[in-house]
């Protein structure tokens, strides 16, 4: 069995990324458990999750999410950085799609949406940020068909507040294109949890 690095173990409590900051002051799964415990000082730890590994996708991903939602558009740069240094990371390119949308560049967003729908076709919450950009650009019946693939793939245990955002956008696209748009069905996936 290969031993893995600090970098690759999963951390989840304050010791446990503090034993693999001694080893690797940088370690982005460390920096990224401590900004979820210290908000306010979240961006520096992003800041040094950046500087110390500026090749790690994790790293832009944590810059960007430590931007507030007031200076949105300033996470779209270290999304871009963040696909960049990994193309397959679906996450990364979700988000770098649904700040696009967020910012009014839904034609930027829907091929990096799409490209993170075919990376995990069972993320529902990558699927609704396909969605999004597809009724972004007036593609009304296929933002419905992925939409409502989006709500199929949710865990059952989503409870009604996360869900009403997935019912709220079929409801209004069946409103717009009615509830049996004609569009090419979508792909099977398999379920995955979120």
């Amino acid at each position: 069995m290969a031993k893995k690095n600090a970098s690759q173990l999963t951390i989840t409590s304050r010791a446990e990324a503090e034993e693999a900051l001694r080893h690797d002051p940088a370690n982005v799964p460390a920096l990224a458990v401590l900004s979820g415990l210290d908000k306010e000082g979240a961006p520096a730890l992003a800041r040094r999750a950046i500087e110390g590994h500026p090749e790690d996708a994790r790293a832009w991903l944590l810059f960007a999410r430590s931007i507030p939602d007031a200076h949105r558009e300033r996470r779209v740069e270290p999304l871009v950085r963040a696909a960049r240094a990994d193309p397959t990371n679906a996450v990364a390119l979700n988000d770098l799609a649904w700040e696009l949308l967020g910012t009014g560049r839904a034609t930027e967003a829907l091929p990096i949406a799409a490209k993170a729908a075919s990376l995990a076709p069972g993320r529902s919450a990558i699927l609704d940020t396909l969605a999004g950009a597809l009724e972004a650009v007036g593609r009304c019946a296929e933002a419905l068909r992925v939409e409502h693939r989006a709500v199929d793939v949710l865990s059952e245990s989503t409870d009604d507040a996360a869900r009403a955002p997935y019912l709220e956008r079929i409801g209004r696209l069946e409103k717009r294109c009615g509830p049996r748009a004609e569009a090419p069905p979508a792909p099977a996936a398999p379920p995955a949890t979120r």
